[in-house]
């Protein structure tokens, strides 16, 4: 509904309840109650009748999600009371932005071996992919790097003003967090850079932590969504938990465009 609100896909159906929920929430939100798909339903969890290993998994799950739980209140506070919420990344203004840059993220995404569109989809929710950004906390540029950090071993770039110079600091820095924090780990590719962007955002020290507070209470530690993040909930706020959520779903709608120009491209290829 928050991709609805922001424009990032156009429109969806759900249970009428649920919209007025989410329109009280999102206030962009057309709910149209009038044209009904189906009435009269009652929903609930629906799986093949043999299958009582995936039974067993939903019976365990939905007590944890409860209101009062702790993994219940990690989601009303990430869904509920979000108040970093998404912006439009297909805007004009942003994808012109974003073609601006692109070569620029093709290139160090190239060099440092990260997908280019998970670099873009970070720059957005860093700074809207605008180079004049400047933060409280004196983080410039793109990428929002403190010139200090980007000036020091290892980065060692130090005009990050420019940039070309901002960008190709803050993906360095991505990749050595992968090196240094999360490359010896049974992590898959994925919760690798989801990793590490929560350690761009709260800290290095502060994700190892989390994800040894996440193996004490049985979660996966080498998982982002709905294991190390409820940790991350716990102990930092929502902070951490809304930039990487934020930044996979940015990801997520410029890789169903991406998706969209290749199409397009090979059916107009002679």
């Amino acid at each position: 509904m928050e991709m609805v609100n922001e424009g990032l896909i156009p429109y969806t159906v759900i249970s009428e309840d649920l919209g007025k929920l989410w329109n009280s929430i999102y206030t962009d939100l057309k709910v149209y109650s009038k044209i009904a798909v189906e009435t009269n339903v009652s929903y609930g969890w629906a799986f093949r009748k043999n299958s009582p290993k995936l039974k067993a998994a939903v019976n365990k799950f939905i007590p944890q999600i409860r209101k009062g739980s702790m993994v219940g209140n990690m989601l009303y506070d990430k869904y509920l009371k979000n108040k970093d919420r998404l912006r439009n990344s297909q805007s004009k203004e942003a994808l012109a932005d974003l073609n601006h840059f692109r070569k620029m993220f093709i290139k160090y995404g190239d060099k440092y071996s990260l997908d280019w569109l998970l670099l873009s989809a970070q720059a957005f929710q860093e700074s809207q992919l605008k180079q004049a950004t400047v933060s409280h906390a004196g983080a410039v540029g793109v990428m929002q790097v403190l010139p200090k950090t980007a000036a020091s071993p290892p980065i060692s770039i130090p005009n990050v003003r420019n940039p070309e110079d901002n960008i190709h600091a803050g993906v360095k820095y991505m990749r050595y967090l992968i090196d240094n924090y999360f490359e010896n780990e049974q992590i898959d590719s994925l919760n690798m850079h989801l990793m590490a962007l929560g350690a761009y955002n709260c800290g290095p020290g502060n994700m190892r932590k989390l994800r040894r507070e996440a193996k004490e209470h049985g979660l996966n530690e080498n998982v982002w969504f709905n294991n190390v993040e409820i940790m991350a909930a716990r102990h930092i706020g929502r902070e951490t938990v809304q930039y990487v959520s934020n930044i996979y779903r940015y990801y997520w709608s410029y890789q169903a465009l991406q998706n969209f120009k290749d199409s397009r491209d090979q059916k107009n290829s002679p």
